[in-house]
């Protein structure tokens, strides 16, 4: 089954041809427990930024990057938690990205989807700590978001890590493995050779995240998952919020100095 990748700040989608749908679009407009879109924080976020006065190309444009670069790559409690706990978290995983991406794009009224996977463990192993990255299952849970515009159904992905923690790893890594990582991650291409290769399983497609979640909590046992939650996780977002942080400091240092030339 052939997917369209859509690099967002394209004009127009890529087309290939995809199977089209005779579902009906409610399914995938509905409000969930995860995806609370009714909630006032999204519903002052979306007023505040104007995106119901954009078009709907816009809208996904603008949607997609919020949660790419302003909600920055961190693990929150648990990866499956409403979105407008992730909104006020500010930070989030990749399929806590995915639930709020949805619930976002849902209260602008364009349908989505989630197609659930897993992903093998070793593309976190330049990412997060050498404790958090024993704690990790082998198969990692992810996912991405689909949506349904303009009579095809276009695969998102890359939101997962925001441009800052971006830059501040390609700085300072000089390792080429997790400079390809991060390069993929960054890019909204056709070229999604290093995830797709890193597939082990596909749980396919489901019309929202509840579904899934229903089947599968999480792959980590209740000892690794305590140890994760309340030790490993604050060491890893501590330590992000570490190189966050001294690339701000290097970026106030660097316009001080400019300003006084």
């Amino acid at each position: 089954m052939k997917y369209t990748h859509w690099p967002v700040t394209a004009i127009c989608p890529d087309r290939y041809d995809y199977p089209k749908t005779s579902d009906s679009m409610e399914y995938y407009l509905k409000k969930t427990t995860f995806l609370n879109f009714t909630h006032a924080r999204l519903v002052d976020l979306v007023e505040r930024r104007g995106w119901l006065n954009l078009s709907k190309q816009h809208q996904i444009r603008e949607i997609f990057n919020y949660v790419k670069n302003e909600i920055v790559f961190g693990f929150n409690k648990v990866c499956y938690v409403p979105a407008s706990r992730v909104l006020l978290d500010g930070y989030g995983c990749g399929n806590s990205k995915s639930i709020l991406l949805m619930a976002l794009l849902r209260l602008c009224e364009i349908p989505c989807r989630f197609h659930a996977l897993t992903i093998d463990k070793n593309l976190y192993k330049n990412v997060v700590s050498r404790i958090a990255y024993y704690f990790i299952p082998r198969n990692v849970v992810d996912s991405w978001v689909e949506i349904y515009f303009e009579c095809n159904w276009i695969r998102l992905e890359g939101y997962l890590f925001d441009h800052i923690y971006l830059k501040c790893t390609q700085e300072v890594s000089n390792n080429i493995e997790s400079l390809d990582f991060n390069r993929f991650i960054a890019s909204q291409g056709t070229q999604a050779c290093k995830r797709t290769k890193s597939i082990n399983h596909d749980y396919g497609v489901f019309d929202c995240p509840d579904d899934f979640y229903q089947q599968q909590t999480t792959n980590l046992s209740v000892l690794n998952l305590g140890l994760f939650t309340h030790l490993v996780r604050n060491q890893t977002n501590n330590k992000l919020f570490k190189i966050r942080q001294g690339y701000d400091d290097k970026y106030k240092s660097l316009s001080v100095s400019r300003a006084g030339q």
